[in-house]
């Protein structure tokens, strides 16, 4: 499933209201037919010669259509996106109205209402779909009221006016003006929502199956009142109450109108409660009184008004804190709006031990947001340098704010995406471009929102965090040399959290690693499953392969050294860092053109790989540190950010990278390294922060400036860096958690 973006309006409340307005027009028409039947029914049986059945009968058709495309309309508002399908259900109901005006006979008749059940299937999730892409969180319980409270100036209009308007043109000329009106209100949506780009799937939602079933039986029931008063509340008028046609249609406008002060009304009041739905028990009593009010009119006609009244304050407005109940459950931020403060208050509490680890008599490691896997990272935070907190006086509340903005922004774009993978995404339009099975960078994005879940302590982000990583198996049978970018990077909180399912899987990573390692070359070749040349070595392969070859045993052990060896041979060999090298029949290994040497993450990649060797690897580590394009990037003066390639655009997420390879790095030099390093980490960290940090996204990364492919864009594994740095320099994860 696609990507469909959150839109926040650029015109603010302004937007809002015309989104509100137009929403609310839409569910009116959406319902309008069954109140138009139901308003002209006297004029149907008396002019047209429908049976008093037949009437009862579009009703059962409507809804029963509506009810079976409803099981799936969901899926297909997400597929096809909001304003596709909101634009749609417009056109479909003008369609059907205009059918039903036509219709020569009772058959026709229940066909153009069984069509017209095609947008009522459609008009919750599309509608729905659009407050929680264009409507802030605050205001979506009074822009669903409004919403909700179309449906109810939808019978006012069949109601009022338009039985009116039956009055001089007859019922069929006063269907015709709905579908002229519904056709237009069709054209106004194109203009005023935002256009549908790639598409993503419904939010997933923490509401326990119990409370989806009594919310389903609640709706279910409460439908089968108000479509009764809907269809028969008129004829009721007029045969028992002995008013006239015109007369009998005015309760059903009272109807809508109360609904609308209703629904609006008593979603202000779901919207303040954490559970919206707690607010039905008072609704459902007001809408059992109600019908005791209509049928007791039959002996007081004057009730009918009340009763009217009544069903809409309470049995009506009823639907609108039921959708409200959907839509907060369905979107994550909106449901856990307390990412920030967990977070704070977690770091604050790494603060305050920071003094313990800084003092060796003290000591008691740094677990706080590793949870039950805290005693791994413990083990590591004892080793000198290793403890990942500030030095004294060093003010960090720009990276614990920085780290929130990050996590948060991995919430709700994960909250978006459904099935699909982020890859990257447009600076101007907040856009991503997803893909179907994570690609390479998969691992990054499981790992970002396993971060996540660890800093929220929330069991719905780890559960979001299991499911993805979960999703990684398929990469385990590629024939790829990124295996340890996916499942390293992928499952390293997760092992360490104790999460059994994340262990076993980079155990069977490890060992296909080492099943695709090859003698004769010395290494894990690139692959074939991205194309090109399969006997490569790039140095984007490196990292996390040769961890994950080291836990396939000994022989694990013994290729991870060697390709190591030789990879740092043929990329540091030379003054120049080159990236890529391809096998040559003699056993010989030739520069690869792809990509090309000056690339911004050859430095980065390989010092994150030398940096995760052990503790016996000091020499690896000084040969990559006296390098001279790594010593420069490494350098106090250098710029925070490298080039794509000399003359070329930033690359951010190079950077991020940088910072996490010193911080690595740092935690294992001596103490004069250590300080150099993790310094120029903090720098870096800090520049990207300040200059190009925006909203929780890592622009100006670089993808491919090679084909011009995403050359100034937010990039999945910068947000991932960035993330980890930052975690790691505020001390809330050891550096080698991952």
């Amino acid at each position: 499933m696609r990507l469909e973006r959150p839109v926040r309006p650029a015109s603010g409340r302004g937007r809002e209201r015309r989104v509100a307005v137009l929403l609310t027009t839409a569910m009116g028409v959406s319902m309008l037919q069954l109140f138009l039947i139901g308003a002209l029914g006297p004029r149907l049986v008396g002019e047209a010669g429908v049976s008093r059945t037949a009437i009862g009968l579009t009703t059962t058709a409507g809804f029963g259509v509506a009810a079976l495309l409803s099981l799936t309309a969901g899926r297909w508002v997400d597929r096809l996106g909001a304003r596709r399908c909101l634009v749609a259900l417009l056109l479909l109901a003008a369609v059907a109205l205009a059918l039903i005006g036509s219709a020569p006979g009772t058959p026709a008749l229940l066909a153009a209402v069984a069509l017209g059940g095609l947008p009522q299937a459609l008009a919750n999730p599309a509608t729905n779909k659009v407050i929680l892409t264009t409507v802030g969180p605050g205001r979506r319980g009074a822009v669903t009221g409004w919403k909700q409270s179309g449906v109810q100036l939808g019978a006012f209009a069949a109601g009022l006016p338009l039985a009116a308007l039956a009055a001089w043109t007859g019922w069929r000329g006063a269907v015709w003006t709905a579908a002229v009106t519904a056709a237009l209100i069709a054209c106004w949506a194109v203009r005023v929502l935002p256009a549908d780009s790639t598409a993503a799937a419904p939010p997933p939602s923490d509401m326990p199956r119990a409370r989806v079933g009594r919310l389903a039986l609640f709706s279910f029931l409460l439908g089968c009142g108000i479509a009764a008063v809907n269809t028969y509340l008129a004829l009721f008028g007029a045969e028992r109450l002995g008013l006239g046609p015109v007369v009998a249609a005015w309760p059903v406008a009272v109807l809508g109108l109360a609904g609308v002060a209703g629904r609006v009304g008593w979603s202000r009041r779901a919207d303040r409660h954490d559970r919206a739905e707690g607010v039905l028990l008072p609704l459902a009593a007001g809408a059992c009184g109600a019908a005791l009010l209509l049928g007791a009119a039959s002996w007081a006609p004057f009730l009918v008004w009340v009763g009217a009244a009544a069903v809409g304050a309470f049995a009506v407005a009823s639907n609108a804190v039921t959708m409200l109940a959907v839509i907060k459950r369905a979107d994550p931020p909106q449901r856990r709006p307390g990412l920030r403060a967990r977070l704070g208050g977690v770091l604050r509490r790494v603060r305050r031990r920071a003094a313990a680890v800084r003092d060796p008599r003290r000591d008691r490691g740094i677990r706080a947001g590793l949870g039950a896997g805290g005693r791994g990272v413990r083990r590591r935070g004892r080793r000198r340098g290793a403890a990942p907190t500030p030095r004294r006086g060093t003010p960090m509340s720009w990276a614990e704010k920085a780290l929130a903005e990050l996590l948060e922004r991995a919430g709700a774009v994960e909250a978006d995406m459904g099935g699909r993978w982020p890859l990257y995404a447009d600076p101007a339009s907040g856009r991503w471009t997803t893909t179907a099975r994570g690609s390479w960078t998969g691992g990054f994005w499981a790992g970002l929102l396993r971060l996540r879940a660890i800093m929220s302590g929330d069991p719905a982000d780890r559960a979001a965090a299991i499911s993805r990583t979960a999703s990684l198996d398929p990469w385990i049978r590629a024939d790829t040399g990124t295996r340890g970018l996916i499942f390293w990077y992928g499952t390293a909180f997760g092992a360490v959290e104790g999460d059994d399912p994340a262990a076993t899987l980079r155990q069977r990573a490890a060992r296909a690693c080492l099943d695709a390692y090859a003698p004769e070359l010395g290494l894990v070749p690139w692959g074939g499953a991205f194309g090109g040349p399969r006997e490569l070595a790039r140095v984007d392969g490196l990292p996390g392969l040769t961890q994950l070859l080291r836990l396939a045993g000994t022989g694990g052990a013994a290729a991870a050294r060697t390709q190591l060896d030789l990879q740092f041979a043929l990329t540091a060999g030379g003054r120049r860092l080159r990236p890529a090298w391809r096998a040559l029949p003699d056993g010989t290994w030739e520069p690869h053109p792809t990509p090309p040497p000056g690339w911004s993450r050859t430095a980065a990649w390989l010092s994150l790989a030398v940096a995760d060797t052990g503790t016996g690897d000091g020499d690896l580590r000084r040969a990559l540190l006296a390098h001279p394009q790594v010593a420069a990037r490494f350098a106090a003066h250098a710029p925070a950010v490298p080039l794509a390639r000399p003359g070329g655009p930033p690359d951010t997420s190079a950077a991020a990278i940088e910072a996490v390879a010193a911080l690595k790095l740092a935690a294992r030099a001596d103490r004069e390294g250590t300080a150099r390093l993790r310094d120029r980490a903090a720098a870096v960290l800090r520049e990207l922060v300040a200059e190009h940090l925006r909203g929780g996204c890592l622009l100006d990364g670089c993808y491919d400036l090679e084909h011009g492919t995403a050359t100034r864009h937010e990039l999945v594994w910068g947000d991932f860096f960035l993330a980890v740095g930052l975690a790691v320099l505020t001390g809330a994860i050891a550096p080698f958690a991952c």
